[in-house]
């Protein structure tokens, strides 16, 4: 199995160790698109003269802020984007290094054993594919979830729903809808036909 990844070494940051991090399949995705269409530079965060890294990130961060602007979300610090990483990685039981590859930290902890057993990078980076098949963010996909026994009034308001959801019809109407079925329901149970 081809494994993709981004190994990216770090400087003044807390260790000198690189970040080691399997790429999920629509990032492999992102990428293969991006290198078709780009020509020159083949990198993703191009380091030339006149361009640094850190301008690239800088120009992120702003756009990430007016984002959080446009949609009322709460201000959240790219560290804590790295903290919840880390609780998903710890979520599905991670090993310690490759955690710690993850992260951007030395894989060997201050345990003797550590520095004379660390993995392979190649070994890190299969744990994280069978792992986090999808990535830290796979763990924020909505579950799949099959409704049976519906009842009919619910599969009504289930597909008018839908129709909001698309934009077939707005929310007035949508909500116009969802009272009718509702009416019709009660005046069956209250004033039954048969």
């Amino acid at each position: 199995m081809a494994l993709w990844a981004v190994i990216a070494q770090s400087t003044g940051f807390k260790t000198e160790s690189p970040i080691m991090a399997y790429l999920c399949p629509d990032v492999q995705e992102a990428i293969i698109a991006y290198r078709v269409t780009t020509t020159g530079t083949r990198h993703v965060f191009p380091y030339y003269q006149g361009i640094r890294v850190e301008k690239q990130i800088n120009h992120f961060l702003r756009r990430w802020t007016k984002m959080e602007k446009k949609w009322g979300l709460p201000y959240l610090r790219s560290n804590g984007l790295r903290h919840w990483v880390s609780h998903v990685g710890c979520e599905v039981r991670l090993s310690k290094p490759a955690l710690a590859a993850l992260m951007g930290h030395d894989t060997r902890s201050g345990w003797m054993s550590d520095w004379y057993n660390s993995p392979k990078i190649e070994t890190i980076l299969e744990e994280q594919a069978e792992k986090l098949p999808n990535g830290p963010l796979g763990d924020l996909d909505p579950p799949s979830v099959e409704l049976i026994g519906m009842a009919h009034e619910d599969q009504e308001i289930l597909e008018e729903w839908h129709r909001y959801k698309v934009h077939e019809i707005g929310l007035r109407e949508f909500s116009d809808r969802a009272e009718t079925i509702k009416n019709h329901l009660l005046k069956g149970v209250l004033h039954p036909e048969n």
